[in-house]
């Protein structure tokens, strides 16, 4: 178990604060904004599964994987949740907009294959950085290069998988409409 006097940046944390400022605003009104209610989720919950895997896991490729996929689901129950408290909002969160099979199933395998090698990458190459624009991005991004490679690698990691999930989604939905 880590430290808990993180050195965090600026940026992970204000993008945090305002997506949990939003995200309580409109659920405590009930206003339905699925734009808002997408990208608060997105940063809430990058931040805190990145924060609770910098504290309790230690970095492999596997916990930045899994932090990923944690992020993706922790973001979906978000939005799911202030979706169906929403009062004047459609339940209907997934809409199918008519994208070929062939494309779909594209879209479903790239991305996921595209996130594990670059986390193979992350995990095993060294970075380099010296210099002002190291100490510009340490300033904006925080110093501890744990958080910032939990933080940067769920933040690409769940816009690439909620990409996957959400076309695997596509493609079930189809095929189970086609058995009926």
């Amino acid at each position: 178990m880590r430290d808990l006097a993180l050195t965090i940046g600026y940026f992970p944390i204000a993008t945090a604060a305002i997506g949990l400022h939003a995200y309580a605003k409109y659920f405590y009104i009930k206003k339905y904004d699925f734009y808002v209610y997408a990208f608060s989720s997105l940063f809430l919950s990058i931040f805190s599964i990145s924060v609770i895997f910098y504290i309790f896991i230690a970095k492999s490729l596997i916990s930045i994987v899994m932090s990923q996929i944690s992020s993706v689901s922790l973001m979906f129950i978000l939005v799911r949740l202030a979706v169906s408290r929403a009062a004047d909002g459609s339940t209907r969160m997934l809409v199918d907009r008519g994208l070929p099979a062939k494309a779909l199933i594209l879209m479903a395998l790239m991305p996921a294959s595209v996130v594990i090698v670059i986390d193979w990458l992350v995990e095993n190459i060294s970075p380099r950085c010296i210099g002002a624009k190291c100490g510009a991005l340490e300033f904006v991004f925080g110093s501890d290069d744990v958080f910032t490679l939990y933080y940067f690698t769920n933040l690409y990691g769940v816009v690439f998988l909620t990409l996957s999930a959400l076309s695997i989604n596509a493609l079930t939905r189809r095929f189970l409409a086609k058995l009926k």
